[in-house]
């Protein structure tokens, strides 16, 4: 198993509400399936919550180019990855 593999499933069994563990979990794994060498470009809407915080860092990490559409209604700026691109 990857390294990110096991940082995924801490990150999950460390999240509070089941539903959140569920949401992170579709997430981790579409993240996992889209590919694991990091080729083109994604945009992510609501990056700056939590959940799609995670995923944003796990795309940068692969080597996606990443857009991150958030209103902050309930996201905060800093939880973005500073080597995604962002547009509020």
């Amino acid at each position: 198993m990857q390294k990110t593999d096991e940082e995924g499933k801490r990150i999950l069994e460390n999240s509070g509400r089941d539903n959140q563990k569920r949401e992170l979990s579709e997430v981790w794994n579409m993240a996992h399936k889209i590919s694991t060498k990091g080729e083109g470009s994604i945009l992510v809407t609501g990056g700056a919550g939590y959940i799609g915080s995670v995923a944003v860092k796990k795309l940068v990490e692969r080597g996606f180019n990443v857009l991150v559409i958030d209103n902050l209604s309930k996201g905060k700026r800093e939880l973005v990855s500073k080597r995604a691109d962002y547009l509020q």
